[in-house]
């Protein structure tokens, strides 16, 4: 039996899909009304014409195509026009595209334009929006770097920084004169940075000499607008998606792109064909390489309209300059600021649906590819991605979990991992699931993605087969691109896939059952950052989910709240069990999971302890927190294992604990309820296949004692 069954067996629980409520996001929206997952394509492609439409068509559907996607920047009438007359003829479907408009600030009218606003730069080999510095208490002069992208030109002849940055817009320093204790004691220092040294650095001048505080920790800011450059697409024009100018040129260009197809259809629109649309692409704004500490993630978005949005929903905060410091800003407020900017991110999607539903196109599924190739990467934090609000609004979730990097070399946990929270977020919100499959080649030379070869392609689909997808897409079929003509053999391995995929029965997924539910609260999340001061998040992604999907086949349901206390039980109530973290031990936080005796595995490293639900947690006080490699001690089974850090807390004498450290309990039951203090190194996963191993005897235990 494997660990699903036994998982199964042993739970023999029907399991609720109940789906997480976003309470500050009203425009959630089913697939009621809409294709079903029984009329729905199933094989779509991007679309680049090759040899001309009529014999790209033919060469399409010959090969199973059923449904093309011909660009995200919007079509001319004429082309339209010719794209409808081939679907029709080879009787295929069509999915438009409406533009990234966070990218396309250049295409508002400028009395109203309202550029988003980033904070990064860097100050002797560091960015700023990445490290803190040590001053002196005088005054000062030193050169900003504008913010660096990648550690050298990854285009070409461009990449190295951030192109067409316009002057610096203001600077600040930000000096603690004491840690956050549910207040923030913070000096913010104006500085002065109006002189252009060269292309690429500023003076920056301020004066330390009357403040007080800890000024070996100082934060820079600086904060800058990057036009970006239409000669490489990756560099768009970032428009605040806070400000309504962007939001009703939003409106006005799905107008014009609905009124194009009526153009080319002879005045009404081809709803037998066009069945969705795709918005933008992975990258609300772009985010940088972070292959070197000089490269800013950077922070977004720090416009006006933004600010302002902050000070009115957090009375008393000040909006956080730097990534990862709770100790100036606190949780509360770098939580606050991620969770707006993917909100109002999250929130241009509903306004599309919003003009559909004027038009009378409601049918119209919408999506987005809501991540880039690894779903727990902190760049879709950093370009405005939230997953959980982008699923709730969305039609379809959509992910490009891309595997083949050479001829020889398959990630091979690429898709399982991508696919098992993607499928998850379908699954919570009721959506259908459609993933990118790899047809394409990117950066190829400096180990990039590679054309995928006929048994990559195999491998690829065999393992999306697991997830009960509702139909795949490729990128795709064009000039350049694996299809048609790059790869022949795999064009026409391709085939073969289609007509397995067709043919194949599918379970229904109402009947689908989650093996748990994760809760990752913004008030830990927001906090991880690339180098590794708040790794928690990290290693419960990285680590604990990856065991539970790749050597365990479990399944789980993702829950992105603010906090787990905007959580309802009911939201939870008949998981088998909980994976939870949480930046608070207070009781408010973790009311949520008390109800029902629900089994909980609960991570609470590093959580402020200013309150502690002593009755729920068993813990008495903090003692100390430990931040070097441990090895700690199964003392049961006589098993050491390694572990990266953790929080020495003096617990209740009577409670079991599992794992300990020099005496000390590092993850330790409170009847349903199981706490971690530690977490795993980032180089071994000892810990997590030590967690899978030990809690599925565990939890087997806790459901039989609930029944």
């Amino acid at each position: 039996m494997n660990v699903r069954s036994y998982i199964n067996h042993i739970f023999s629980l029907s399991l609720c899909r109940a789906s997480f409520i976003l309470i500050v996001l009203p425009l959630v929206s089913s697939c009621e009304n809409k294709i079903s997952k029984e009329t729905i394509p199933k094989i779509w492609t991007s679309y680049n014409p090759v040899n001309g439409l009529e014999q790209d068509f033919a060469d399409m559907r010959a090969q199973g195509i059923e449904a093309i996607q011909p660009g995200v920047w919007g079509e001319d009438t004429h082309y339209a026009t010719e794209l409808i007359r081939a679907a029709r003829k080879y009787g295929m479907k069509i999915i438009m595209g409406f533009p990234e408009i966070t990218e396309m600030a250049y295409a508002i009218p400028e009395e109203n334009r309202v550029r988003a606003v980033m904070i990064g730069g860097s100050w002797q080999g560091k960015a700023i929006d990445r490290f803190r510095f040590s001053f002196s208490p005088e005054k000062h002069e030193i050169a900003i770097q504008r913010p660096v992208y990648n550690t050298g030109n990854v285009y070409g002849k461009s990449g190295r920084y951030f192109p067409n940055v316009q002057p610096p817009i203001k600077a600040e320093v930000i000096v603690k004169e004491k840690d956050f204790d549910g207040k923030q004691h913070l000096h913010i220092v104006q500085a002065d940075i109006s002189e252009q040294i060269d292309e690429n650095h500023w003076k920056m001048k301020f004066d330390l000499s009357s403040v007080n505080g800890a000024l070996d920790e100082v934060v820079l800011a600086v904060y800058w607008i990057s036009e970006g450059t239409r000669d490489y697409w990756i560099f768009g024009d970032a428009a605040s998606a806070f400000a309504e100018s962007t939001r009703e040129a939003l409106r006005n260009t799905v107008l014009q792109e609905i009124e194009i197809w009526k153009e080319a259809n002879g005045g009404t629109f081809p709803s037998d064909l066009i069945f969705a649309a795709r918005f933008g692409d992975e990258c609300f704004h772009i985010s940088g390489h972070l292959n070197g500490e000089e490269c800013s993630y950077p922070l977004w978005d720090y416009s006006d309209p933004a600010i302002e949005h902050f000070v009115e929903n957090n009375p008393g905060l000040h909006y956080p300059r730097g990534k990862s410091w709770p100790d100036m800003f606190g949780r509360e407020s770098c939580a606050a600021f991620m969770f707006q900017f993917h909100k109002a991110n999250a929130e241009l999607a509903g306004i599309i649906k919003e003009v559909l539903q004027q038009e009378r196109l409601e049918n119209i599924l919408l999506f987005r590819n809501i991540t880039r190739a690894d779903v727990f990467s902190i760049n879709n934090d950093h370009d405005g991605s939230g997953l959980d609000m982008l699923a709730a609004t969305l039609d379809i979730v959509h992910g490009d979990p891309y595997p083949a990097r050479g001829p020889d070399l398959y990630n091979d946990w690429e898709i399982p991992v991508d696919m098992s929270y993607l499928q998850g977020l379908a699954r919570k919100h009721k959506k259908l699931l459609v993933p990118w499959l790899q047809a394409h080649s990117y950066m190829a030379g400096s180990g990039g993605l590679q054309d995928p070869s006929p048994g990559q392609l195999q491998k690829m689909y065999q393992q999306h087969q697991a997830f009960q997808t509702d139909a795949i897409m490729w990128l795709g079929y064009g000039p350049g691109y694996t299809f048609p003509e790059k790869r022949k053999d795999s064009w026409m391995q391709a085939g073969e896939i289609h007509i397995h995929f067709r043919n194949q029965k599918k379970a229904d997924k109402n009947t689908a059952m989650a093996d748990f539910a994760l809760i990752r609260p913004y008030t830990v999340r927001a906090l991880s950052d690339i180098d590794g001061r708040n790794p928690l998040d990290a290693f419960v992604c990285h680590s604990v989910l990856f065991k539970a999907v790749m050597n365990n086949k479990l399944s789980y349901d993702p829950f992105e709240p603010f906090s787990l206390k905007e959580l309802s039980p009911s939201h939870l109530s008949e998981y088998p069990f909980i994976v939870a973290s949480t930046g608070s031990l207070g009781s408010a936080e973790l009311q949520v999971l008390k109800t029902n005796g629900t089994p909980v595995v609960l991570f609470i490293y590093d959580a402020d302890n200013d309150e502690i639900d002593f009755e729920y947690t068993g813990i008495r006080t903090l003692k100390e927190k430990i931040r070097r490699d441990i090895i700690l001690q199964d003392v049961e089974n006589n098993i050491q294992i390694k572990a990266g850090a953790m929080d020495v807390y003096e617990i209740e004498k009577d409670i079991p604990v599992h794992l300990f450290y020099n005496n000390h309990p590092c993850i330790w039951q409170n009847d349903n309820l199981i706490i971690v203090s530690c977490i795993g190194t980032e180089d071994d996963h000892a810990m997590a296949e030590w967690l899978w191993d030990h809690l599925l005897h565990t939890f087997a235990s806790l459901q039989n004692k609930k029944r």
